[in-house]
């Protein structure tokens, strides 16, 4: 394994990410290559470091202001006749659809003469059906 994948692959060994095999060739590449190892090493102090920092935590009435600000939003008319168009979409079409597609089968499966009554305008030959 070369200076460059060991590189790109660092962060992941840091964070146990690599598979075992990976892994192994990572540890090997590091025992043997000091400017890599530094970099491990730089990399792994930084993180821990980062680990140790607190948390930031909001401020009072951070979660209310944004709230309040939503409330205040005007959705412009094209946004909701889009969404309303959306919406009758989604609780029509799908009803529609699935209808459309039982029918299409109902006509592919079903001999003419259960579905529409004889058709006596067809030749009896082209029918396949006695008359």
């Amino acid at each position: 394994m070369n200076c460059r994948r060991v590189s790109h692959l660092i962060s992941a060994y840091v964070d146990g990410e690599l598979t075992g095999v990976e892994m192994l060739e990572v540890r090997k590449h590091l025992s043997a290559c000091s400017e890599c190892a530094s970099e491990y090493e730089s990399l792994r102090s930084t993180k821990a470091l980062l680990a140790g920092l607190p948390t930031a935590k909001p401020r009072e009435g951070f979660s209310a202001r944004i709230l309040s600000r939503l409330d205040e939003v005007t959705v412009p008319v094209y946004l909701r006749f889009w969404n309303k168009l959306a919406g009758y979409g989604r609780a029509y079409l799908t009803p529609i659809t699935v209808g459309c597609a039982a029918f299409g089968i109902a006509v592919v499966l079903l001999p003419p003469n259960r579905l529409w009554g004889q058709w006596r305008w067809l030749p009896a030959d082209l029918l396949c059906i006695p008359i």
